[in-house]
């Protein structure tokens, strides 16, 4: 019987740390924002592997998708979609800074 007991207080004490600890890392999820939001403005495009139009197709995009905005650089910018980072040329995008 003292072992039963000693086994529900562990399961109790367990869930809590459990809850307690996934709220703290939901917390910092939510914390962990994207510096720099843009949208793809052209009514269809790709991402990038590199920064050339005949480099290859990583990603098709449409009109009003939103990009992560990494760096822009000569004419190009590079960008996150999901798991996908390549280029996106600077004109096919709005809201840069």
């Amino acid at each position: 019987m003292e072992t039963k007991k000693i086994l529900i207080i562990l399961y109790v004490i367990v869930g809590f740390g459990a809850i307690f600890l996934c709220g703290r890392m939901i917390n910092s999820i939510n914390r962990i924002a994207p510096k720099n939001i843009v949208h793809f403005i052209d009514d269809s495009g790709y991402i990038m592997s590199e920064p050339d139009d005949k480099s290859i197709k990583l990603l098709e995009l449409e009109k009003g998708d939103k990009l992560e905005l990494v760096v822009k650089e000569n004419g190009w910018c590079k960008v996150i979609n999901g798991p996908y980072e390549g280029f996106v040329r600077t004109s096919s995008i709005s809201n840069i800074k």
